[in-house]
């Protein structure tokens, strides 16, 4: 016997239509990791760039000033697994966020950014 107020029909709410999906927020966890990632890369960057305005400033090797490093280099790693955490999301769950693709040329430039300096430059 079945209850009056009780629908039968257990189907799952249809997914939200395509161009919501691609304007709005990441609907992935991955995709929402990406952005907290991101937040977190900007976060330590506004920081550094405060103490640089502060007067903190640097030495004649990147780790002469070892607050100064430990920053650039938190914030490096925060980018980079943002746009790691973003491409899983791209491409393994089928995530469709501008945002989240924004988070992965952002993890790209981060990355190419840092392969170079640590290759050097002449």
């Amino acid at each position: 016997m079945t209850e009056p107020n009780v629908p039968t029909d257990s189907s799952p709410l249809p997914p939200p239509p395509l161009w919501r999906r691609i304007i709005g927020f990441p609907s992935t966890r991955l995709g929402q990791w990406s952005l907290v990632a991101v937040f977190v890369f900007f976060v330590l960057l506004a920081i550094f760039f405060a103490l640089i305005a502060s007067g903190e400033g640097g030495g004649a090797t990147f780790f002469s000033n070892p607050l100064m490093a430990g920053l650039l280099i938190a914030a490096g790693i925060a980018g980079v697994a943002g746009g790691v955490l973003a491409l899983v999301a791209i491409v393994w769950k089928g995530e469709r966020s501008l945002l989240v693709f924004a988070v992965l040329l952002l993890g790209l430039f981060v990355l190419f950014f840092a392969v170079g300096e640590i290759a050097g430059h002449d």
